[in-house]
């Protein structure tokens, strides 16, 4: 038996080529991993990550049938769109890592590792070239643009839907390899999941079309003449069966009713919260314009990141020239690409796919008051790379030192793009150096200052929090965000009729802000004038239904009206919310204990919950344990009773309550005597 003379040939052309690419995936792991690994020592920062995690109760709870129900059914969750796989991944961080923040940042450097395989396989196998494809993959990884999506952990959800669609590419391609259903289904499957983990993958679906032009060859057109290309097209590029137009766009039907629905869902979301673009007093025009600006901007970064930030403040309208000029380089290069289209489609694919992937965050639809931000790029930036790195091979191809040259430009680019990552790493080490760098490279960068005001105010520094407000209103008087922390602060210094103006002067900007309303009504209490405080809390809570503050102080202004059977319904709800919050597992003890309508006690209940208020605190707070006797009590037993009031009173006088010991006193003796304490109606 004689074997055929090309079989071993072809078999250890086959064993090199795979050795190779596990070469590749093995180098791009420790390339990231060493470029990413200082984002282990950062802390978590206050832009976004207190609403995903840090006070977010629900998420830090874990994985729970509560959570998932919240997860799923909330429409936009915690002050953002719904993602529930997003907070699937954040719920079960917390479980493994508590608030750990370097293993939560682990988390994510996983992620985007697992992100710049999958982009070298499916680059890979679209296109079989392999060093073109290491590139496109190793910029991705380590490009600068690509560090705040890796070091924010808020922005989990950009590296989990990129995670999904790299799937759901090397599924189309699988399928484009021998169309059928049964390796089509799950495409649509991953891309549903990358609409769960964060819905501005939508535009990806008509974006296949591009693919299916180039590298995949699935349309039935017929190349142009490029000799240097061509030459070396066989060996290169795999070849896929081509199909009709029609054929090929009724494949998107289903991805795209996926799309539209999620992307009715995100609308939806943003319009509750009041984050689309009306509030920030920006026409239509004002939005267009900066998209073609923010497009030029995007490239002029990718070339050449330098001063990158967290925050590019929205200038309100940009010159006539910048946007002339944008327009101009937009239209030009979009006019060659399509000029190059037969003989180099990928300049058309990459150009195309770059305008395509970012068009839902350039700022048409303005979410927020930045013009741009760097995460935003995150998978659009691969279209560049396209053009960059197939264009250079392409170009060089009929050099003499063409690899070399090759070599040289893409090393040093390389080399300059880990260097400037690692540098651009620092400035994510904590709040105050994220936001101090913001206003570094920007100018009236208002929303930096605020948040720099609002940081240092939590760190106690009032004077410098004070200075960084002021100047935020300086630049945008009808920012309401500065106006509310200047507020918080002067709530502190100067007492609440200080704040109340702050409020209202918030409220007035923002209605639909909730949280301004909630202080208003926290200062109003304090001035006394709890009518004024429960119309701020009824509007507050429409607004944001799943506010545990909200409804506690709601419940303990219904109870000083003695509306008992409305406070015990929202004290239940602020702790459906918030499980473990003693205060309000005291006051709503201490109603079901002593209230004067029978129907509305429950001894054994009030035992329950009085009883873990007093475990949260340790036995160690007088008013609590009280609560706790007067529970006794109404659940008919009377020594229990009699020891924790016993215990109660001993811990007021230890700490100088003499009041609370001298009620405790009063209620002892009625316990003595196998009488439970009801208020009196």
């Amino acid at each position: 038996m004689h074997e055929s003379p090309d079989g071993p040939d072809c078999s250890t052309e086959h064993s090199t080529r795979t050795r190779a690419d596990w070469a590749t995936i093995l180098g791009l792991v420790f390339l990231t991993a060493a470029v990413y690994w200082p984002v282990l020592r950062s802390e978590f920062v206050n832009y976004d990550d207190p609403d995903y995690i840090t006070s977010n109760e629900i998420v830090q709870r874990g994985w729970s049938r509560a959570g998932l129900a919240w997860a799923f059914g909330q429409l936009h969750g915690q002050a953002t769109y719904w993602h529930p796989l997003t907070w699937l991944t954040h719920m079960l961080d917390c479980q493994l890592y508590g608030l750990n923040s370097g293993a939560h940042h682990l988390t994510s450097l996983v992620w985007h590792t697992l992100n710049t395989v999958l982009l070298f396989v499916v680059a890979r196998r679209m296109t079989g070239t392999f060093w073109q494809s290491a590139l496109l993959a190793t910029f991705f990884s380590v490009h600068p643009l690509q560090v705040e999506s890796v070091a924010w952990v808020s922005e989990r959800k950009n590296l989990l839907s990129a995670f999904f669609f790299l799937l759901m590419l090397w599924a189309y391609v699988r399928h484009a390899e021998r169309p059928a259903l049964s390796r089509y289904w799950p495409v649509p499957v991953f891309f549903a999941f990358g609409l769960m983990a964060k819905p501005i993958v939508v535009t990806l679906a008509p974006a296949l079309l591009l693919l299916d032009f180039w590298p995949l060859g699935r349309l039935p057109w017929k190349r142009g003449s490029n000799a240097a290309t061509e030459q070396n097209e066989p060996l290169t590029l795999p070849r896929f069966p081509q199909l009709p137009l029609r054929r090929l766009v009724l494949e998107k039907v289903p991805l795209l009713i996926l799309a539209l629905g999620a992307g009715l869902v995100a609308l939806s979301a943003h319009h509750g919260l009041g984050m689309l673009g009306s509030e920030h007093g920006l026409s239509m025009k004002l939005r267009l314009e900066n998209g073609l600006v923010s497009y030029g901007r995007y490239v002029g970064k990718a070339l050449w990141p330098s001063d990158l930030c967290a925050i590019y403040p929205h200038p309100g309208q940009w010159p006539v020239t910048t946007v002339a000029g944008s327009a101009l380089f937009i239209t030009l290069v979009s006019g060659w690409t399509l000029y190059e289209a037969r003989r180099r489609p990928y300049l058309l694919v990459g150009w195309l796919w770059f305008l395509s992937l970012l068009l839902p965050t350039i700022g048409i639809l303005q979410v927020g008051s930045q013009a741009m931000a760097d995460r935003f790029v995150y998978l659009p930036i691969t279209g560049l790379f396209i053009v960059l790195i197939w264009g250079l091979s392409d170009l060089l191809q009929a050099e003499r030192r063409g690899t070399v040259i090759r070599a040289v430009v893409a090393g040093s680019a390389l080399a300059a793009c880990a260097i400037t990552s690692s540098f651009q790493l620092r400035y994510w080490r904590n709040s105050v150096a994220l936001y101090e760098r913001a206003i570094e490279v920007t100018s009236d960068n208002f929303v930096a200052h605020s948040n720099l005001g609002y940081t240092l105010e939590k760190e106690g520094e009032l004077g410098r929090a004070v200075a960084h407000l002021v100047e935020a209103l300086r630049i945008r008087p009808e920012f309401a965000e500065a106006r509310y922390q200047m507020g918080l602060i002067l709530g502190r210094v100067e007492g609440a009729e200080a704040a109340v103006a702050q409020y209202r002067e918030v409220v007035r900007l923002d209605p639909n802000w909730s949280l301004p309303r909630l202080e208003l009504a926290k200062a109003l209490v304090r001035l006394q004038k709890p009518d004024e405080a429960m119309v701020q809390l009824v509007v507050a809570k429409r607004l944001t239904s799943d506010n545990p503050d909200v409804q506690s102080l709601l419940a303990m202004l219904l109870a000083a009206r003695r509306e008992t059977a409305e406070a015990i319904r929202h004290y239940r709800e602020a702790l459906r919310l918030k499980p473990d919050w003693p205060d309000v597992l005291n006051n709503l003890a201490w109603l079901l204990a002593t209230n004067p309508q029978p129907a509305l006690r429950d001894g054994a209940e009030a035992v329950r919950l009085a009883r873990r208020a007093c475990e949260l605190t340790h036995d160690g707070k007088a008013m609590y344990v009280g609560t706790l006797a007067a529970a006794y009590g109404e659940a008919g037993r009377f020594a229990d009773a009699v020891e924790a009031a016993r215990k109660a009173r001993a811990l007021a006088l230890a700490s100088g309550e003499e009041e609370l010991a001298a009620t405790n006193s009063k209620l002892l003796d009625l316990y003595q005597q196998g009488k439970s304490y009801h208020e009196t109606p």
